[in-house]
């Protein structure tokens, strides 16, 4: 709403009617025994507690998504035993690289043909 401008704006954005929008603002005011946002016939406008909750839950979403953004990246992040057989030497300086700073570690054992 603060953004939009509107709360028949904001309940649009998430898909929501206008009076359902309403509602859910009148129950989170309740819930915080204060108004957030005052309403007048021509304007709507955040109060300074309503601006307070909304610098708090703004920041509040941006630690979520960096926590979420952290363990997407942990995820993608390949892990574990490399192990890698082979007949012909294999220059470390050439693999490990791949693998550094990812929490694998890599065995190598090299043998020959008879």
């Amino acid at each position: 709403m603060a953004e939009l401008g509107s709360l028949s704006a904001a309940g649009r954005e998430f898909g929501l009617s206008p009076s359902a929008a309403s509602s859910r603002l009148s129950n989170l005011e309740k819930e915080l025994g204060t108004q957030l946002v005052a309403r007048t016939t021509r304007r709507t406008g955040l109060t300074e507690a309503g601006q307070v909750f909304l610098n708090h839950a703004a920041a509040a979403v941006g630690e979520l998504e960096q926590a979420k953004a952290l363990i997407d990246a942990a995820e993608d992040t390949p892990r574990g035993l490399l192990r890698i057989s082979s007949n012909v030497f294999l220059d470390a300086s050439i693999s490990c690289p791949i693998w550094r700073n990812t929490g694998s570690s890599i065995r190598m054992c090299v043998w020959r043909s008879i």
